[in-house]
Order: C-alpha cells, then structure tokens, then sequence
C-alpha cells in the first residue's frame, strides 16, 4: 500500500481516531491523503499534518424541509466532487472512518472500483456505514454486534493514541498510589455545560477534611465560572478549558469522570480506568449510552443519565469510591481487560491485504 484516501469529517469522534490511523501508516512510507468536508473540524484538525481535500456536504437528519429538499442536489454534487478528487489523487485504497461527507466519498470509491474499508467507532452504526457496508471490501467495528452478521464485521475496537495505550496497566499504577483520592474531570474539548455544573456543586458541599484532588477540563466557555466554584471550595482544584496532555492526566487519576464518546470509551478502556459516565443525551440513536453499557456491563464504569442524575446521588458515588480503593482498582482491571491497543494496526492490516487482494485480481483479469 502506497497511497492511502481518509475519509472522515464532523467530529473529533471520526477524526482523531482516523489521525492515529494515518500517523500509524505515515510512519511506515504511506502517502496520507484525506478527504473531509468544507467548513467541518477537519480543516482544522487535519490540513497541518496531512493533505486535506474538502467536499461541500452537511448531515441531512434535523434538517429543515428546505435542505431536504435540495439535498438531492447536494449528495449528487459531493459525489462529482469525491469522484474528481479520487481521480486525481488515485489511491490504493479508501478508508471510511466516519461522518456524513464518507457517504459521498465511499460512493465514489464504490463507483471507481476502488477498494473501500469502513470503520465504526461506537456500539450503533451511524446511517452513512449502515449502507457503505453493502458496498466495503471490510467493514471494521470497535463494539461488538454493530453490524449484521451477514456483513461478517471484525471487531478491532478504537484506535488510541500511542501516549494512551503506552500508559502503565492497572497493576503498575496502584501499587504504589498513595496519597488524596484523585477525580478527573473531562467536560470535553468544547465543553459540556451540565456536567461542569454537575461536578463543581458536587464538591462545593464536600467535607473539607476529605476534599479529593480534582483536574477539571471544562471547556473554554465555562472555565472561569467552574474555576470561581472550586477557589471557594476546593483551591487546590486545577481547572484548565483544555487539558494538552491527555495520558498524564488519565495515569494521575483514580476515577474519571466523563461523558461516552467512543474515543473516551477506548480511551478508558485501553489504559484502565475507573470512570463515572453520564452519556450525551442528545447523541444520534443514544449511541453514548450504548458505549457506556459496554463498560457497565464488565463492572467498569458506573453510568448515570444527564436527565435523573443528582449532585447528591454523584457526590455519593464519589464518597462511596475514596473508601472503596479495592473497588476502583477493580473496575479499572475490569476497563483494561476490554481495551485494544492494537486497532489502528489491525485497520492498517486489513488495507494492506485489501490492496494486495484487489491487485491479484486485477492481475487475474488481465490474464
């Protein structure tokens, strides 16, 4: 495999695991090409560190009638683009990570005989891999039964950075914790207003004498207000709107608290971490939620939904945890035995072997 099309947009969900997929092949001699959509955080993300090519495309669920009604128009249009930008760049392979703009980039690969390879990174296959999987070589899953049998979808979970996956197991962390019980917060990289409320009044009514050390990510909108709260009640509190080093914030903590995004699921899970989720409930089909059980399940996490949680019912949670370290460090074991280290390998493999694949048969054809 020479050359590699991306294709992912919309959201840091598709796009940072797709970034450590590319940063994987990179570094093996793959010329990295990637095709997002214009106006999307990928021109942000991505145009520094590898060559971006956009299509105009947005999602088209909770559109106005308006839209939908031009959204013929504006699919057939993204296609002729994908189609033009494909032609030109002619790789070896296209892999869909995710986002409204691989549909018409995945159609186009289809339509080009270009191998196709999706990838889905929560537990409920979004609407565009639900139909590009009729039309993949392979498709890929981070969560199992997202797909059809039928399909014969590998479970190769999430790709994580390589900082994450390299932090110590479990095992190594706790034997030598001493110390404060140690929260991290995760309100997300552009913020989650209810749970840096959430948090914050959790700990304004915490008993001084046992206040834990907490490292709140908040967001940039909410960072001096949450950062007011916690001088107050809790000074030693850091709170920062983006947290830069992500695995020396996940090593440093006991328990995180956070919302279900698949990333922060892999994430969690890779390294071994205790965690308190509380899942975006606005997320198309509840698909958070459904990330969450998944830790749940194996005794990893314990969930609350945005729409019944308490300050009182958190806080109690919490305060149950700092007397329980035997109980944190066994749901953390329980989050590492789930985790993969090896997804954004495993993707690359099956790329390669698609490749080779579609070239015996090419090369059969000519016979």
């Amino acid at each position: 495999m020479k050359k590699l099309m991306i294709i992912a947009g919309g959201t840091g969900g598709h796009i940072f695991p797709a970034l450590t997929v590319a940063d994987h092949c990179y570094a093996q001699g793959v010329s990295i090409h990637w095709l997002g959509a214009s106006g999307g955080m990928e021109e942000e993300l991505v145009s520094e560190r590898y060559h971006l090519e956009t299509v105009k495309i947005t999602g088209l669920r909770g559109k106005s009638k308006k839209v939908l009604l031009f959204s013929p128009w504006l699919i057939l249009k993204a296609l002729w683009q994908s189609i033009r930008i494909l032609q030109r760049v002619k790789p070896d392979v296209v892999l869909g990570m995710g986002g409204f703009v691989s549909g018409p980039g995945g159609l186009a690969a289809w339509l080009l005989r270009i191998p196709l390879v999706i990838h889905e990174q929560n537990s409920v296959a979004g609407l565009t891999n639900r139909w590009l999987a009729r039309l993949a070589k392979e498709t890929l899953q981070a969560f199992p039964d997202v797909f059809p049998d039928k399909l014969m979808a590998r479970q190769v979970g999430n790709p994580v950075r390589q900082d994450i996956a390299a932090i110590p197991a479990p095992i190594e962390r706790f034997r030598y914790s001493r110390g404060p019980f140690r929260v991290l917060v995760i309100g997300g990289s552009r913020g989650a207003t209810a749970i840096n409320d959430l948090v914050s009044q959790v700990f304004s009514a915490w008993p001084s004498d046992s206040m834990p050390l907490v490292w709140h990510q908040t967001g940039q909108l909410d960072c001096e207000k949450v950062e007011a709260l916690y001088r107050e009640h809790a000074p030693l509190a850091v709170v920062e709107p983006f947290i830069e080093d992500m695995a020396a914030a996940y090593a440093w903590a006991d328990v995180v608290i956070a919302r279900a995004g698949a990333l922060t699921v892999a994430e969690l899970a890779a390294m071994g971490s205790a965690s308190i989720l509380i899942p975006y409930p606005y997320a198309v089909d509840d698909h958070q939620y459904k990330n969450a059980e998944w830790l749940a399940k194996a005794g990893a996490a314990i969930v609350f939904r945005q729409e019944t949680v308490t300050v009182n019912a958190l806080r109690e949670v919490l305060q149950e945890l700092t007397l329980q370290p035997e109980r944190i460090y066994e749901m953390a074991d329980a989050a590492h035995r789930l985790g993969v280290t090896t997804s954004g390998a495993q993707i690359i493999a099956v790329c390669e072997n698609v490749v080779r694949k579609h070239r015996g048969a090419s090369y059969a054809a000519m016979d």
